[in-house]
């Protein structure tokens, strides 16, 4: 994962989709720790509630495969642990959900800023979840190199996507439905709408070209015949789900 790690976005109102969109995006990550910041998101892998708890557990387990989700207390105090944690760790994958509430204008908690900044050194992607996308700091905003937006109806925070994912038509955020998305990263030549279709288990995808009217974004060699690969949504993975004792 090391040579792959990003800071990805996932921005929309809550309920249409982000947080079965994450899950599929993790299905197949064998390392990976969503942070439930209001407890009512992800139940995936083990569920854990208390971090002294989850820290004797994380020592015994951290150098192999993991799948936990961790709903805490007091979010605000517990996050740089976990941010610690998962940059000792290295070469996994940290989910933050409502991401947002961890920035203060520009500014968010220092270990917070490290996985932005320097988690790819260590193999750590972030997934910053947000409905509240303008209350992102601006380290966030230019680090991130994946966007996937689902429906705004806010046209300030539609507005401060379309600025950020230079090309995209504001038209096409505010015209999505439940379980669609678009997906933008910096570089490619163009941008996809997609879908999340739960009953097949499958993700559709259309590419769609930049506003000719907007700044053109520099492309690398990523092609447009290179769309988000269809994946199985929805299901549990293979450990299952089972709660961690309390100590």
């Amino acid at each position: 994962m090391s040579s792959e790690a990003q800071v990805k976005a996932v921005a929309g109102l809550r309920g249409h989709g982000k947080s079965s969109h994450v899950v599929q995006m993790t299905r197949d990550v064998p390392r990976v720790l969503y942070y439930d910041s209001l407890g009512d998101d992800y139940a995936q892998g083990i569920v854990c509630r208390d971090l002294a708890v989850l820290e004797s557990f994380w020592r015994r387990t951290y150098q192999h495969r993991f799948r936990i989700s961790y709903k805490p207390v007091d979010p605000m105090a517990d996050l740089p642990r976990i941010c610690e944690l998962a940059y000792e760790c290295g070469d996994m994958t940290l989910v933050i959900d409502e991401i947002h509430l961890y920035f203060r204008g520009a500014f968010c908690p220092t270990e917070l800023t490290k996985i932005i900044t320097a988690g790819r050194h260590a193999g750590v992607e972030l997934i910053g979840v947000t409905q509240a996308p303008r209350k992102l700091g601006e380290l966030l905003r230019s680090q991130a190199a994946v966007w996937d937006i689902f429906a705004i109806r806010e046209p300030a925070h539609a507005k401060y996507l379309a600025e950020r994912c230079v090309g995209v038509d504001i038209s096409q955020i505010l015209s999505l439905r439940k379980y669609e998305y678009l997906h933008f990263e910096d570089g490619a030549e163009c941008y996809w709408r997609c879908t999340d279709d739960l009953d097949s288990g499958q993700t559709r995808n259309e590419a769609l070209p930049y506003e000719t009217d907007a700044p053109t974004p520099a492309t690398t060699s990523d092609s447009c015949d290179d769309a988000p690969a269809g994946r199985t949504v929805g299901s549990p993975p293979a450990d299952g789900n089972s709660p961690l004792p309390s100590a």
